[in-house]
């Protein structure tokens, strides 16, 4: 039995050695991790302090920019708002132009067509009584035809006569102007036979072929 409790003794005292290794190694362990995890801490402190820094400097530098842009926007709805107020007077006159000038048309109109109707009113009755003249100028024709009918004949005649007569003379006067152009031939002749027989022959001949002999 002494051999047995030896032996279990030794045992438990194997065991609780082991333990005691265990629990010191975990405890060095967890040492080690608390130190890392301190360390690593510490590193991210120092890396996020600037980061942090830079952060609201940028926030800063938005801030001033948004509000710059805000004041911009601010002045230029104002700008628009003012060029909207001035596009609105604008519209308003010319709205109020174009009113004036329709009222000013539509006047017109009424003129032109009181002017037109005027104009069509007189060009009737000019036509009709150009027509009623014309009807009475030709009523007086006929009725100067029918009353002188004879007169007309008679006048036809008296045409006629004269123009027989003034065939007569047109003859008379034809064969006056020819026994005048032969007896000037005839005394040409005379005249130049006294110049010399061969100038005397090339005039005649000259004379002939002219159709003056």
């Amino acid at each position: 039995g002494t051999a047995s409790d030896s032996r279990e003794r030794k045992q438990h005292t194997l065991a609780g050695d082991i333990a005691q290794e265990l629990s010191r190694k975990q405890e060095d362990r967890l040492n080690e991790l608390e130190a890392a995890i301190g360390k690593r801490m510490e590193q991210l402190t120092r890396e996020k302090t600037p980061q942090a820094g830079s952060a609201e400097e940028k926030i800063r530098l938005l801030r001033a920019e948004y509000g710059e842009k805000e004041a911009k926007l601010e002045l230029r709805a104002v700008s628009a708002e003012g060029q909207l107020a001035e596009i609105r007077a604008k519209f308003s006159l010319e709205e109020s132009m174009r009113k004036q000038a329709d009222e000013m048309l539509k006047e017109l109109q009424v003129k032109y067509d009181n002017i037109e109707g005027e104009i069509e009113r007189r060009f009737l009755h000019e036509k009709f009584l150009l027509e009623q003249e014309i009807k009475k100028q030709e009523a007086r024709v006929e009725e100067l035809l029918s009353d002188k009918g004879d007169l007309v004949a008679e006048a036809q005649v008296k045409i006629k006569v004269m123009e027989e007569e003034l065939d007569s003379k047109k003859v008379a006067v034809r064969e006056a102007q020819q026994e005048f152009q032969a007896k000037s031939v005839e005394g040409l002749k005379d005249a130049l036979e006294s110049f010399g027989p061969n100038i005397a022959v090339h005039l005649m001949t000259a004379i002939e072929d002219a159709g003056l002999g």
